[in-house]
């Protein structure tokens, strides 16, 4: 899964970091990767609610990975292209998590 920073300048491969977690920083709490600030956040309890937020989102995207392994292309097979192009957005963005802004949590 890829997680996208709040100012979307930064794409973190998921798989590849040794985990995101938050620490309190002066008047704000950040989220980061081994060595990336990605996200900033007024509260405590905002930081860990978008850290649930990256674990569900995360949880998603693997139960799709395993489900959809060779359904897209059945599906494209039995669809038009108009519906398995739909089928196809839908779900890579199960794979693409965007850090929300801290008035969005």
């Amino acid at each position: 899964m890829l997680i996208r920073s709040q100012n979307k300048h930064i794409i973190v491969n998921f798989n590849m970091e040794h985990g995101v977690y938050y620490y309190e920083g002066a008047r704000h709490f950040h989220i980061e990767t081994s060595d990336l600030r990605i996200g900033e956040y007024s509260t405590e309890e905002k930081a860990i609610k978008v850290l649930d937020m990256i674990q569900d989102a995360y949880a998603r995207c693997e139960s799709t990975r395993t489900l959809s392994n060779g359904t897209m292309f059945e599906i494209a097979r039995k669809c038009n292209q108009e519906q398995a192009e739909d089928f196809k957005k839908e779900h890579r963005a199960t794979f693409v998590f965007q850090m929300p802004q801290d008035s969005e949590v």
